[in-house]
């Protein structure tokens, strides 16, 4: 395993909220996202990640996901990706060039 990504097993850390509201978790996540949910039991659950900004969102719900699949499906069949020759585009585009 790299030393980027550590493995915890089940550690517990215990902090008290300062009066201001705040707790600090640890280092390891200063500049992170972290989503922070509290649950009907009274729980604070606060889970590291990255999530979409507003204004990105409506390219996540489920119709925007199936449209684009489906866009990429019909791309896939109907212009399929080719590889460049670079020399023949180079030679292609200095003929142009040279014939103004």
């Amino acid at each position: 395993m790299s030393e980027a990504i550590k493995k915890y097993d089940n550690q517990v850390k215990y902090a008290t909220v300062g009066n201001n509201g705040q707790v600090s978790i640890g280092k390891e996540y200063a500049g992170r996202q972290v989503q922070i949910e509290r649950t009907t039991e009274g729980l604070v659950i606060i889970s590291p990640g990255k999530f979409i900004p507003d204004h990105h969102a409506p390219f996540y719900t489920k119709e925007s996901v199936e449209e684009l699949d489906e866009f990429d499906r019909w791309a896939s069949a109907n212009h399929p990706l080719k590889g460049t020759d670079v020399n023949a585009l180079r030679t292609k585009l200095k003929g142009l060039r040279d014939k103004k």
